[in-house]
């Protein structure tokens, strides 16, 4: 059952024709194609930065080690997020 909806002239339009119309979905996709480049440099700075982190951490003797195990966790879950959460969330928008 379509639900109808009023236009401005009285005609009734069906609420789903309208939600998913050219007008309304054509700037949607130019978003999407925007925010998934954002995602894609920033799944490749993470990857980069982080690596570089835990290379770092790993020839570093003097820290202290609880310190090193805090910066080499944090690394690691960043790390994680950009090498598997936005590729997700770029598959998402595709």
């Amino acid at each position: 059952m379509a639900r109808k909806n009023f236009s401005g002239n009285g005609i009734h339009v069906a609420f789903d024709r309208l939600l998913c119309s050219e007008e309304v979905t054509g700037e949607i996709k130019d978003q999407l194609v925007c925010l998934s480049v954002v995602h894609i440099i920033l799944t490749i700075t993470a990857f980069l930065g982080n690596a570089l982190v835990q290379v770092a951490l790993h020839k570093e003797s003097s820290l202290h080690p609880p310190t090193k195990l805090l910066l080499r966790t944090l690394s690691a879950s960043d790390l994680f997020v950009g090498v598997i959460g936005h590729p997700i969330l770029v598959t998402f928008f595709f």
